[in-house]
């Protein structure tokens, strides 16, 4: 249909089109055209519906999720087709601001969306409006089930073009050995018949694909496929109609069967690798055994859990909740918030988190969160992938377009070449041969498989990447600032000074004070106090500021512990002094040491053999940081000592195309400006907001391990689109010398696919292992 807009005429395929040039319009979103790479398919054949009853208190009570005055759902959409769809079902809340957050898992169809001050049928209402099928998913089954129909559709598909290839082949077998001139007529035609359904049905999607991308005047790599299996069957018909040698059938069901499968192939593997990157399933126990009131116990689902609840944790079982000890003594490894090896004592009171590992005996702890408002499920909110294309995915896509082109125009010259130097029949197959041996699929699959699965091996190893794009800024980086407490350091600090000679209550106010801080020193402090046996005690107008210090009041009294950057240190001792003091009056001054880390050496070589710079941007004092620097070879105008958040931000946007690595609310700022920002473990919310990756784990090791992997990743991609542009070149020649026929090419085309695939999976399980190792 057409209809004119300020002038102009524009042709939609159906209302839904239409009035989604409107809204964009409205919404200043015309962006979405500027998707070079859609492939828009026919429209579904929707209905209106009525969503009113999502808005009920009973459904909302039952399956929909509030947090924060936020409510959230999921949909599973039907009728997405392109890149094109996601970016518009991501920026729901542009069209509408009641719709606080929209997300698509491209792996499963499902649009999860927050949404404020609105009702959920207008979220359902809108998401239809805009032309797809909106389906309520009430439990994770339908979910499963939705997938599963589709998969159902295409496995039917493929094993219709097995089956008939399979009996086109027995036939041909035949015809190649001799069969006498009367039979081998029959088993043409029998083949005929046979390659029907194939190219009838199972080959659908790939005539709709191409059909669209023609209709959106966009090449794809399936318009040259089409193109070849019309033209090898027209070829086919005719030499079967006229008794001529150019019986192509048993080649094109054999293209559709190795085409269908590799692609099914390719899209579970994005599926599963898609779901892996669900870091609540990796690092959360999927059962708890809950406390009734009763005193009996019964297993639940952690899903079911409520603040309130009583759970047991076993000696060797998963915390399933975050809560508070309420009864038992335990040790319990925390190191996938803290990055801290060494096992953490637990007594009532004491706080645990989910997905940390309880060690030595029953504890029963009180639920104070729910499992999707868990401190990792926090981090993990804050660090969601993005979907930003890199100027590799870019530049792959652009070629991959080219080929096509090329591949056409080059099938028409060979065509009329042959046609002159030969006959018509060698021209035939020449260009049939060509257009099919040429298709770019290897390139269009290797680099966005490469990217999610760089992604999820290095989630599985604690170092949560949010897009695509931070492989390639790791890769052009030129210098990295390293924060040296904890990273080039180990963090964990002895304290030097007689915390003993406190008394009970001033420990005791020490050890309140402290352990709510996340910073090393707090918590090396910490550890002391509890091996004295102090005891938490409630501090009120408690604060914690940047770069100085904790207060808060006891009994009246203000008590603060802050640092004294004036105190009088040893010359190369790498000491730190902080004060205890009440009401301005120092109790005690705590000294303590920290200790070089023995790989952070080794690793600053490496950087500097990269072309890395680094340098130390610390917020300690200069001697301290310059003991350090000696230690590393690092010279003085690359230590930055005594800098304030301001001064750390105002460094970092100076350099050009630099790493900042920092934990602390003090380097937020520095963190976003950075090219490449990377929050460590004990990091501040804010930094996670403002950073590019999360490092579960503390230590230079660990940043080795992300510079050295991402770098693999990439070189794996060059390598991916050097060998894909390889076999296009050979493929012309072979095809052009006669070697590659239309057979040839059919099993050649879905075999490079799968060879860049098999490179890609096997380099990734040799990632996978030299992370563990290293």
């Amino acid at each position: 249909m057409s209809q004119s807009f300020e002038g102009e005429t524009k042709n939609f395929c159906c209302s839904g089109c239409r009035k989604v040039y409107e809204i964009l319009k409205a919404n200043n979103l015309d962006d979405f055209y500027s998707f070079k790479d859609k492939s828009l398919s026919s429209p579904i054949n929707l209905k209106s519906e009525s969503f009113n009853y999502l808005d009920s208190g009973e459904f909302v009570d039952e399956f929909v999720t509030i947090n924060n005055g936020e409510q959230s759902f999921r949909f599973y959409i039907e009728g997405i087709h392109c890149t094109a769809c996601l970016w518009l079902l991501e920026r729901l809340p542009k069209i509408e601001p009641g719709i606080t957050y929209s997300k698509i898992n491209m792996g499963t169809n499902t649009l999860a969306v927050n949404f404020k001050g609105i009702k959920l049928s207008r979220v359902a209402n809108l998401i239809q409006y805009l032309g797809y099928k909106p389906h309520p998913i009430l439990t994770d089954q339908q979910e499963y089930r939705f997938m599963l129909k589709e998969d159902q559709k295409d496995l039917i598909r493929i094993g219709v073009a097995f089956a008939c290839a399979g009996n086109i082949m027995l036939y041909s077998l035949a015809v190649y050995a001799g069969a006498d001139p009367n039979f081998s007529k029959y088993f043409n035609f029998f083949s005929f018949i046979c390659v029907i359904p194939v190219l009838f049905y199972s080959a659908i999607p790939l005539y709709c694909s191409a059909y669209s991308s023609i209709r959106s005047k966009n090449l794809s790599i399936d318009i040259p496929i089409t193109i070849a299996i019309f033209a090898g069957f027209c070829m086919g018909v005719v030499g079967l109609v006229l008794n001529l040698d150019i019986i192509y059938f048993d080649t094109l069901a054999i293209l559709v069967f190795l085409l269908s499968l590799s692609r099914f192939i390719l899209k579970k593997i994005q599926q599963k690798t898609v779901h892996s990157q669900n870091l609540l399933n990796v690092f959360q126990t999927q059962t708890a055994t809950r406390v009734l009131a009763t005193g009996d116990e019964e297993e639940v689902l952690i899903k079911f859990l409520e603040v309130g609840d009583v759970v047991i944790v076993r000696a060797g079982e998963i915390v399933p909740a975050d809560g508070t000890v309420i009864e038992g003594k335990s040790s319990i490894n925390n190191s996938i918030l803290t990055g801290e090896s060494l096992p953490e004592d637990t007594i009532i009171g004491s706080s645990v988190y989910t997905g940390s590992e309880n060690i030595t005996s029953t504890i029963k702890i009180l639920v104070n969160k729910k499992h999707n408002e868990s401190r990792i499920a926090q981090i993990i909110n804050e660090l969601k992938v993005d979907g930003e294309s890199t100027t590799t995915s870019q530049f792959a896509r652009r070629l991959a377009k080219n080929f096509v082109y090329i591949s056409l125009i080059l099938s028409i010259v060979f065509f009329v070449y042959f046609l002159i130097v030969e006959s018509l029949p060698v021209a035939l197959e020449r260009s049939l041969t060509l257009l099919v041996i040429t298709c770019p699929c290897a390139l269009g699959l290797t680099i966005p498989l490469a990217f999610i699965m760089g992604i999820s091996t290095f989630m599985k190893e604690g170092i949560f990447i949010k897009g695509e794009s931070t492989f390639e800024n790791l890769v052009k980086a030129k210098k990295i600032f390293l924060d040296k407490t904890g990273t080039l350091t180990t963090g964990n600090f002895v304290v030097l000074s007689e915390l003993s000679k406190l008394r009970n209550e001033e420990l005791n106010i020490l050890f309140s004070l402290e352990r709510k801080s996340h910073h090393p020193i707090a918590q090396s402090i910490v550890r002391e106090c509890e091996r004295l046996g102090a005891e938490s005690i409630e501090i009120v107008e408690y604060k914690e500021v940047a770069g100085v210090g904790v207060h808060g009041i006891y009994g009246g009294c203000r008590y603060s512990v802050k640092a004294k950057m004036d105190s009088p240190l040893i010359a190369n001792t790498n000491l730190v002094t902080v004060v205890f003091e009440r009401d301005n009056l120092e109790i005690m001054e705590i000294r303590l040491r920290d200790e070089i880390r023995k790989e952070a050496k080794g690793v600053i070589s490496y950087f500097r053999s990269l072309g890395l710079t680094p340098s130390i941007l610390t917020g300690d004092t200069l001697k301290n940081a310059t003991y350090v620097g000696e230690k590393l070879n690092l010279s003085k105008d690359l230590i930055y000592a005594g800098m304030s958040p301001e001064d750390k931000n105002d460094i970092v946007k100076k350099s050009e195309n630099s790493i900042m690595v920092g934990d602390g609310i003090n380097d937020a700022m520095a963190l976003k400006n950075a090219y490449v920002g990377i929050a460590v473990s004990g990091s501040a919310n804010i930094s996670l907001q403002a950073s590019d990756i999360y490092m579960s784990k503390k230590g230079i090791e660990f940043l080795h391990k992300l510079v050295s992997g991402t770098r693999q990743v990439m070189y794996l991609i060059y390598f991916n689109i050097f060998l894909s542009l390889l076999y296009n070149i050979v493929g012309v020649y072979i095809t052009f010398i006669g070697f590659a026929t239309p057979l040839i090419a059919a099993i050649l085309m879905p075999l490079s696919s799968l060879t860049v695939l098999s490179i890609t999976l096997v380099f990734f399980l040799r990632l996978r292992r030299t992370l563990r190792n290293r």
